[in-house]
């Protein structure tokens, strides 16, 4: 089995470790015997959406998201096929707006979305901060991770995650996330996939077979993934906050 990976502005979408994102999945396809090859792509770069299985883009500052917004729009119609097509798509941070109707800065500036999903995003001037540790409805684990988000969005039901009262809670919001057939954006940093096993898995797992039904798929080796992943949790106490 062959997966070909693009990396989406890799230099501009680079905050808070997000290529680890990138690193852990190749790894995981890698001990499962299969062909990685990994593109790094930016502004300029001809972006071709039915070249590649899974695309990845992390979270940036406003103004790294700006510019990639503007290169980004000119395949506004490629992204969508791509995503109705069941291409694979993980994002993450502030990465999630550019897929929504409008971003509009602390200036009141607007700009025009991607329009894949009926949400705007205001930026006001606070920020949320903090530690995550949410529901998923994919897995039997919460989600462990962290958020740095500028960005509010509003009126739209978001179905990733479900945020837990008194952990990252949303001003208000009770989901978090979007999950369309194979696409995933989400504002939870960390990485996601390296600080969250059974998701690495869960999204490893669902591309692979996606990919070929018939592959013949080897036991997940996670067991210091877990560990790593229990440990933080007795070390922060979250213990009453499972499910």
């Amino acid at each position: 089995m062959d997966i070909k990976i693009a990396h989406l502005y890799y230099d501009l979408m680079n905050l808070y470790g997000e290529r680890g994102n990138v690193n852990v999945l190749v790894k995981t396809f890698l001990d499962q015997g299969i062909n990685v090859s990994l593109k790094q792509l930016t502004i300029n770069d001809n972006i071709d959406f039915d070249e590649y299985d899974v695309f990845i883009i992390g979270s940036g500052t406003e103004s790294n998201q700006k510019i990639v917004l503007k290169d980004l729009i000119k395949y506004k119609d490629s992204i969508k096929k791509a995503v109705e097509n069941d291409k694979f798509f993980l994002c993450t941070g502030n990465s999630i707006e550019l897929f929504g109707k409008t971003i509009t800065d602390i200036n009141g500036k607007v700009y025009e979305g991607l329009n894949m999903f009926e949400y705007n995003t205001i930026y006001r001037g606070s920020r949320l901060v903090s530690e995550v540790f949410f529901k998923c409805p994919l897995i039997e684990d919460n989600i462990l991770g962290f958020q740095n988000q500028g960005g509010f969005i509003s009126d739209y039901n978001f179905d990733l995650f479900e945020v837990m009262e008194g952990i990252g809670s949303h001003k208000g919001s009770k989901t978090e996330g979007i999950h369309y057939r194979n696409f995933y954006a989400t504002y939870v940093l960390g990485p996601i996939l390296a600080r969250n096993p059974k998701f690495l898995e869960k999204f490893a797992l669902s591309i692979m077979v996606e990919k070929n039904s018939n592959y013949r798929i080897n036991e997940f080796n996670l067991e210091l993934d877990i560990d790593s992943y229990q440990n933080f949790i007795k070390l922060y106490h979250l213990d009453n906050y499972k499910k």
